[in-house]
């Protein structure tokens, strides 16, 4: 992986100066790019052995995606652009879930900086008062049966112009970002360590664990929790209550015709009428 060394906005010395040591230790590469396509893109074409981790972070992404192929653009230096890579030893239970378990780490992570009102949207969004504040991305490749290498994105909005962000004309909700929400946001760097730090132990010891330590810390940032959802079903879009998640990641939701889940899918909070 080669990319374009910046130390402006985001600092490498930094950032490695405020990991923990068990993180540290298993850091292969952490490379930060004034520009990149996409951090995900980058770790995805870069060779990763299982037992490594691998980070990728950028000022500015020029072709970022968010979930199914959705454009997700953010104006240089407005976002925090990064990417955790891991090469699992053997296949871990609940690999489905895990896009879930990186939520609650960048949730709680987010929550301590300052923006203490900040929940999980089923499946990848971090949102706040209802507007979206950033969002995960999880590619798997090599033999997900045996060994997978997992990819994780995640983009969060530091400092967003008046202009906002690009984002595809599917994505409706508003986006919000740390400074509004946080009285003294920390240094991009600062905020880049503890969140690389609580994703990388999270993938460090999901193999062993699985998605069970996340389960009941999911359930308390869970923003769709007894809502109102729409959601995509068998036969179209379809209503119902969410009632929580299962232990494969699934999204609950109690309908008309009796209780389903929810494996993957856009799914919404229905408004009441005013």
């Amino acid at each position: 992986m080669t990319v374009a060394p910046t130390q402006t906005f985001l600092e490498p010395a930094s950032i490695r100066a405020h990991l923990s040591d068990a993180v540290a230790a298993r850091l292969t590469s952490l490379e930060v790019a004034a520009v990149l396509p996409s951090t995900n893109q980058a770790l995805v074409d870069a060779p990763i052995a299982p037992g490594e981790l691998c980070v990728c972070l950028a000022e500015h992404q020029t072709a970022g995606r968010g979930r199914r192929g959705r454009a997700w653009v953010a104006p240089p230096r407005s976002g925090l652009c990064l990417s955790v890579a891991y090469g699992f030893m053997s296949a871990p239970a609940n690999l489905s879930a895990l896009t879930l378990a990186m939520g609650v780490c960048a949730a709680e992570v987010l929550r301590q900086a300052g923006a203490a009102e900040v929940q999980l949207k089923w499946p990848n969004d971090l949102i706040s008062g209802g507007a979206k504040l950033g969002g995960i991305l999880t590619e798997v490749s090599g033999d997900a049966r045996a060994a997978p290498i997992v990819v994780v994105g995640l983009g969060v909005n530091l400092a967003l112009p008046r202009a906002g962000l690009a984002l595809d004309e599917s994505q409706a909700a508003l986006p919000v970002d740390l400074a509004s929400l946080c009285a003294a946001a920390p240094a991009p760097s600062v905020l880049a360590a503890a969140l690389i730090d609580a994703m990388g132990t999270a993938l460090l010891h999901y193999g062993d664990t699985g998605f069970e330590p996340f389960a009941a810390r999911f359930a308390a940032l869970d923003a769709l929790m007894g809502q109102a959802v729409e959601f995509d079903g068998a036969g179209g879009k379809q209503r119902g209550v969410a009632g929580g998640i299962t232990g494969d990641g699934s999204l609950r939701v109690r309908t008309g015709s009796g209780d389903t889940t929810v494996m993957a899918g856009d799914v919404s909070l229905v408004r009441s009428a005013p």
